[in-house]
């Protein structure tokens, strides 16, 4: 004796359509709905399954399975007595199973953080240092919490895992903002995906401060310009140029690696851009500086380099340079205000490149609607957050103009 279950669409001419299951016994038939429903387009009729051309195939046929493994499940139980299978029993047992307040798609919070990531790489949606950063948060989070799962995501976490983060790991607020910011996408994706319906996420607040971010001069500039490496550390050449040409173009680093001797086009003395983090079309002006450094490359290419590599080497190459100038750095952790000193050279980062960017050309007097249309900042608040103009200069410029 078995129990014939079938999956079948109601109304499969409509633009979405409930998915219902069909179990039957010795002429004996229940049509229950799942409760799912999806745009017909994607129902393998063959199958009784959803095509896997669907971005959320792999979860939804999965509880699909589950359903019916309750069906047959309780149906066993009555072969074990020998008894005669009740189908209004069985019917019941679904829809218990089913009900709104209870039903719950059996998807891991784990698996469901790797199809997350899956989506964005092939939606093109996260650039690939992001998904970087999003799967080691989810490393760190899952090696503090392994059982985790979305109703998990409550008042008790979230007290729990920033007074870890702040209080042990001791990460500034800013870094643990980017965490609760990952973590609260992720849960709106998962939420829109229908894996879970826990909203306390809305209700966690992403702290960011502002951070005050160096930038090097026009005179450090040519400083780096101009130095030296021995044969053993004559690797530091390129990424001293590519740092280089960053500052000079104010290319994000993601872009910088992407770039092709195609995209420079030296005709119109230009370097064409489409930016990977939004998606801009830009043109930069090929300066003499910019010349100079892209004569330099070993046939204009530019050499694949690792972020973490990347910066490291920035900093050595700083520290060779001279800038150790010691900046007092204002950090927040939790309520707790430190004040930590640095040495300039350890705080230069790619990111530093942007930034000297914009605001040497500020000092140098350019618009900054000029700029923006080089960066591809589209508000003048994320632009200014790159802006490192120090007092002094501000109150020379500013007198320089007015005496």
């Amino acid at each position: 004796m078995n129990l014939a279950i079938s999956f079948y669409l109601k109304k499969s001419t409509n633009e979405k359509s409930i998915i219902y299951i069909s179990i039957s016994f010795r002429r004996n038939r229940k049509m229950i709905t799942t409760g799912i429903s999806i745009n017909p387009k994607y129902w393998d009729s063959k199958k009784n399954r959803i095509k896997t051309s669907y971005s959320s195939a792999l979860v939804l046929n999965s509880t699909l399975e589950k359903i019916a493994e309750v069906a047959r499940n309780h149906f066993n139980k009555y072969l074990l007595k020998n008894a005669t299978p009740d189908m209004d029993d069985i019917q019941n047992e679904v829809k218990r199973f089913l009900r709104p307040d209870t039903f719950k798609v059996e998807f891991s919070f784990a698996d469901a953080f790797q199809e997350f990531l899956i989506e964005r790489e092939k939606k093109n949606i996260t650039s690939f240092d992001t998904l970087r950063h999003y799967q080691s948060f989810f490393n760190r989070l899952i090696d503090l919490y392994p059982n985790l799962t979305f109703d998990s995501i409550n008042s008790k976490f979230h007290t729990d895992y920033n007074h870890h983060m702040s209080k042990v790991m001791k990460f500034s607020d800013n870094y643990i903002g980017f965490h609760i910011k990952t973590l609260k996408t992720f849960m709106r994706w998962a939420q829109n995906k229908g894996y879970h319906n826990n909203e306390y996420y809305k209700e966690m607040k992403v702290i960011h401060r502002e951070v005050d971010n160096v930038a090097l001069t026009l005179q450090e500039l040519d400083i780096l310009e101009t130095l030296e490496f021995s044969k053993k550390d004559k690797h530091l050449n390129i990424i001293r140029d590519l740092f280089l040409l960053q500052c000079y173009t104010g290319l994000r680093v993601s872009d910088l690696m992407d770039l092709e001797p195609t995209n420079i086009d030296y005709e119109n003395n230009v370097i064409r851009v489409t930016t990977k983090k939004t998606k801009d079309k830009i043109l930069i002006g090929i300066s003499k500086r910019i010349k100079n450094v892209l004569d330099r490359l070993p046939d204009q290419k530019i050499k694949k380099i690792e972020d973490q590599y990347y910066n490291r080497a920035i900093k050595e190459i700083c520290k060779f340079a001279g800038f150790d100038e010691k900046i007092k750095i204002v950090e927040f952790r939790g309520t707790k205000r430190i004040t930590v000193e640095y040495p300039k050279y350890d705080l230069v980062t790619s990111h530093t490149a942007r930034r000297t960017f914009i605001t040497v050309s500020l000092k140098a007097g350019v618009l900054p609607e000029s700029i923006m249309k080089i960066t591809g900042h589209k508000d003048r608040k994320s632009f200014n957050k790159y802006v490192k103009i120090a007092q002094n200069d501000a109150i020379e410029e500013v007198m320089k103009v007015w005496d």
